[in-house]
């Protein structure tokens, strides 16, 4: 006791008196609102899909350069010492394509071997998923996905761009809307001791809006499909969480994301399409009669019968390797050998299926359109091919 301590609150009663303190100062009895402003939203929102869209033509960019010198190396090759050492060619340029995305992925960051889809709707729904949107994965299912397609898999940027999207969305989020979702506190007046309190739940939410229209960009890259992206991310979340307010904004995003994809692709002076086999934008003669009517009728009808075919193998397949896995599992590199096979039967059928069909003389047309024509089969016109 003494009279030298009166006035001075006792050490073991600290704790509660900064407590009723810092309540006190807090005001409790107005309540605060922690909005962003209008112009953080509006960045936020046209911010993502330019970043996405770079992202994206980046990746077409390298894509693009890679299957050129793929099949540059196998026509100069089959030219110059035959079908058997430019198809060795191909298959050892698409066996170590795939080596290193499988090994990328293998030994950086595994949670990148698939699509990224079920994991990013996961996080939508509110589940915490580690180490999902860290950037070392966003590099690494960047460039996995670029080697892949590359290698000749048949595969698509697709679906890994909800995820890649959804990343570039957290992070512009993280940078623009955390300065206004935390709040310095006094703890104590007389020690100045202060603490950041972050408003967790609030930021939580900003940060899935973000993987939203992230997500939404990228779909949009990918498929030129501001609406369907839209659909496709209402699917994703479920109508339960979607605000009202995002539906807009979502739809700004998705048109600002296809608009600059396709901005940069035409500065740059290429195009997505080219890396499909057949040119979208061909506008030649009319190749066909309303005779063929029927018979693409039955083309149909067995392209869906081949289908379904494809499905129950593909299942069958699948059962098989889950079998196999308690028996590979402890082999540390068998996924990455796995993965180089199935990259060289996929190349050596890319390079021996043409030789089913009789090669057509490429001519070329005044608008710069190339077509083959032949004489077999009685065609009155020609057909595009592709430019990859």
């Amino acid at each position: 006791g003494g009279g030298a301590g009166q006035g001075r609150v006792p050490r073991w009663a600290a704790p509660a008196e900064m407590m009723r303190k810092t309540i006190t100062r807090l005001n409790i009895g107005r309540p605060e609102k922690h909005e962003l402003p209008t112009h953080i939203i509006w960045g936020i929102t046209f911010l993502i899909p330019t970043l996405v869209a770079i992202t994206n033509w980046i990746m077409v960019e390298v894509d693009v350069r890679l299957v050129s010198f793929k099949f540059d190396s196998y026509w100069s090759l089959l030219r110059s010492d035959g079908l058997a050492a430019s198809t060795a060619a191909l298959v050892g340029i698409c066996a170590v394509l795939a080596g290193l995305a499988a090994s990328i992925v293998f030994f950086v960051a595994p949670i990148c071997a698939g699509s990224g889809i079920p994991e990013a709707k996961g996080y939508l729904q509110g589940n915490r998923i580690p180490g999902m949107f860290q950037k070392v994965n966003f590099l690494v299912r960047t460039v996995g996905i670029i080697l892949a397609t590359a290698s000749g898999f048949p595969i698509g940027r697709e679906g890994p761009m909800v995820c890649i999207g959804g990343v570039v969305g957290i992070a512009v989020v993280d940078l623009l809307a955390r300065p206004y979702m935390q709040v310095w506190v006094k703890m104590d007046a007389e020690a100045e001791v202060a603490a950041l309190i972050v408003y967790e739940e609030r930021f939580a939410a900003a940060r899935r809006i973000g993987c939203v229209l992230g997500a939404a960009a990228g779909i949009s890259c990918a498929f030129n499909a501001p609406v369907g992206a839209i659909l496709y991310m209402f699917e994703e979340v479920t109508v339960s969480s979607w605000p009202s307010e995002l539906t807009f904004r979502c739809f700004v995003c998705t048109v600002a994301s296809s608009f600059v994809a396709r901005a940069l692709l035409y500065m740059a002076g290429t195009d997505v399409h080219r890396l499909l086999i057949y040119e979208e934008g061909y506008h030649g003669d009319r190749d066909w009669a309303w005779l063929d009517i029927p018979f693409f009728i039955i083309l149909a009808v067995a392209v869906g019968i081949l289908s379904a075919i494809f499905t129950k193998v593909l299942v069958a397949v699948w059962s098989i390797r889950r079998r196999m896995l308690p028996k590979v599992k402890d082999l540390p590199y068998f996924k990455i050998l796995e993965v180089i096979f199935y990259a060289a039967v996929c190349a050596i059928v890319l390079s021996l299926v043409p030789l089913l069909a009789p090669c057509l003389q490429e001519a070329h047309h005044e608008d710069g359109h190339a077509s083959a024509s032949g004489s077999s089969g009685g065609g009155h016109g020609s057909a595009p091919i592709g430019g990859a």
